[in-house]
Order: C-alpha cells, then sequence, then structure tokens
C-alpha cells in the first residue's frame, strides 16, 4: 500500500454527519481566527509594555486574517457546490417521476 493511497478519498465513502453542522464549524473557527486578529491589532492600537511589534501584527494580519478568509471562501463554495448537487439530484427524480407517470 502506497502512502498515497492512504490520502486519497475513496469515491464510494461519504462522510458522515451533518454537512450544516461542519459549515457551523468552520464559520466559528474563521470567527475565532478574527477575534484573536482584532485583539492582537487592538493591543497594538493601545500600545504599552505587552503590546505586539509591527512585525507581529503583520504577521498575525496575514496568518490569522488570511486563514479565516480560507476558511469562509471554502465554506461558501462546499456549500454552493452541495445546493448544485441537492437541485441536479431533485431535477433527475421529477423527470424520473414524470417518465414513470407517462407510462
Amino acid at each position: 500500500m502506497a502512502l498515497k493511497d492512504l490520502f486519497q478519498k475513496k469515491e464510494s465513502e461519504e462522510r458522515p454527519g451533518n454537512p450544516d453542522s461542519r459549515n457551523i464549524f468552520r464559520l466559528l473557527a474563521a470567527g475565532y481566527c478574527l477575534y484573536c486578529l482584532w485583539r492582537i491589532v487592538q493591543m497594538f492600537a493601545e500600545g504599552g509594555e505587552e503590546a505586539p511589534s509591527i512585525w507581529l501584527l503583520l504577521l498575525a494580519i496575514a496568518v490569522l486574517g488570511g486563514g479565516a478568509v480560507w476558511i469562509i471562501v471554502s465554506t461558501i463554495l462546499k456549500y454552493r457546490q452541495r445546493q448544485k448537487e441537492e437541485q441536479a439530484c431533485l431535477a433527475e427524480e421529477t423527470e424520473e417521476e414524470n417518465t414513470q407517470d407517462t407510462e
């Protein structure tokens, strides 16, 4: 068994759980990243001994801000993809019902 086989998803496998709850947890993670970023920016603005340096501020903006944006965008894209799949499935079922009714 190759190492790449361990990390590939099997097409027949479906992930357990409610996809909406996964989206909620992703958005909570993004919110927490934004909260941590806000606290760092707030500490920098207040100044004082415990204030972060400008480099730490820039690093926090890049990592926490970029992470939050990535989480939000990927969640929205996955949500839209799931909606399209559900609409296609409903259209397929409706088409099958219509063909059965005409027979």
